[in-house]
């Protein structure tokens, strides 16, 4: 029973010790930086599809026009999971079906298993950041899984859930199908943990939330904030996030 507890721990060790070799560190930050030994699975080379007269079933990725992906490029982002892990991997997100794609020995995988809470893309002049496993996000009460762009840092989040779908529509000459990738948008506010939808982007849907004072009726006016336009939304979320940000100091 010693010898069989002795061996035990030792190929424990031993395991632990070759995942770690496996692994890429940085010396600085001690952040993961590659994706070496995280779950992955093989790409899935079609996509599901459900057509407004009822059908539904399966197609290649090829016959469908446009792209499925935020940015066809692999793009340096890092990777932040619940258990208190940060990847660092250039990656590029699959908004049809909500995967990280990653390459590994020079193939392209699917990443898996990792619970992650957050991405931020390195785009060179910016980060893009998009959260994941939002609690209470609904949309027609049905829960909401995926990733979600954060337009405007601070107390009071725009956020964007971006669902790329599969669309058909007939030919000329009806002989037959067309498909193409199209978005559904919807637009959420978080603040003071609570996860709002905005049903419509207007200033009714956007002030309803928001404690207004006259000078932020001021800067509307002087700015022409049209609520209808997500960069005039931006642009006065930003505004009022960081109004707020100065009276709290």
């Amino acid at each position: 029973m010693y010898f069989k507890s002795v061996f035990s721990i030792i190929t424990i060790v031993f395991t632990f010790s070759a995942f770690c070799q496996s692994m890429k560190y940085d010396a600085v930050t001690g952040q993961i930086t590659n994706l070496a030994e995280a779950q992955h699975r093989q790409i899935i080379s079609e996509i599901r599809f459900d057509g407004v007269d009822g059908t539904s079933g399966r197609i290649p990725y090829e016959k469908v026009k446009g792209s499925p992906f935020w940015r066809d490029e692999f793009i340096p982002a890092k990777i932040y999971t619940k258990t208190g892990q940060m990847y660092s991997a250039p990656i590029r997100l699959n908004l049809a079906t909500n995967d990280i794609h990653f390459i590994k020995n020079d193939e392209e995988k699917v990443l898996v298993g990792l619970n992650v809470t957050k991405i931020v893309f390195n785009t060179g002049k910016d980060s893009v950041v998009l959260l994941g496993n939002i609690p209470h996000l609904f949309i027609n009460n049905k829960k909401v899984d995926h990733y979600m762009m954060v337009l405007t840092p601070g107390d009071y989040q725009l956020l964007k859930y971006m669902n790329r779908k599969v669309g058909s529509a007939d030919s000329l000459f009806r002989t037959q199908k067309r498909y193409f990738f199209t978005d559904e948008i919807y637009y959420f506010l978080h603040f003071n943990d609570r996860v709002e939808r905005i049903k419509k982007l207007n200033k009714d849907a956007i002030l309803e939330y928001l404690p207004l004072t006259s000078s932020f009726t001021a800067f509307v006016e002087q700015n022409k904030i049209d609520f209808r336009k997500e960069a005039d939304v931006i642009r006065f979320l930003n505004y009022y996030n960081s109004t707020r940000n100065q009276k709290a100091h």
